[in-house]
Order: C-alpha cells, then sequence, then structure tokens
C-alpha cells in the first residue's frame, strides 16, 4: 500500500519529503486494514496477539495514517475512507 501511494505521489511530480509521507500513509493504512481483517477473521496477528491487541493496533496505525494526512490539502474524502476501512465489518 506504501509503494502504491508513493508512486502516486511520484506520477504527481511530488517532492521527496511528500513521496515520503505518501509511502508512510500506505504503510500505516495497510497495517491498519491488516490488522483489523486478521480481527475479523481470527487468524494471523490475531492469532498470536488476541483480540484487544489486535483493535489497539488498528487504532495505531489508523491514527498514524490520519495525522500523516495533515501534510496534504484536500483530505476529507481520503480520511472518511481511512476510518471507514480500518473500523470495516463483516
Amino acid at each position: 500500500m506504501g509503494a502504491a501511494c508513493a508512486m502516486g505521489a511520484a506520477a504527481a511530480s511530488a517532492d521527496e519529503e511528500t513521496i515520503a509521507a505518501a509511502d508512510a500513509f500506505g504503510m500505516a493504512l495497510g497495517m491498519a486494514f491488516q490488522c483489523r481483517d486478521d480481527a475479523l477473521d481470527g487468524d494471523g496477528f490475531c492469532a498470536l496477539l488476541g483480540q484487544e491487541k489486535c483493535a489497539e493496533l488498528t487504532a495505531m496505525y489508523t491514527d498514524a495514517a490520519l495525522e500523516l494526512l495533515d501534510r496534504f490539502p484536500d483530505t476529507d474524502t481520503l480520511r472518511r475512507w481511512t476510518e471507514a476501512l480500518s473500523g470495516r465489518s463483516v
């Protein structure tokens, strides 16, 4: 997810700092999604760490992703999508 976001920023001729922020956003979002997905499935991280720790990690990575969005303009839709994705349910 990080590479996809970084490539999008690079394709838009962003500077290195913006590309790095896009990469970090994608990485945090990807981790939030994976933790949430594992919690829903009861496998992966969740099988090792438990539901409570997976919920904590999902929140931590989601908060990190949302904080990184502060570096970009016009992120309302992306913020809503990030919040919805990390809190998705079956």
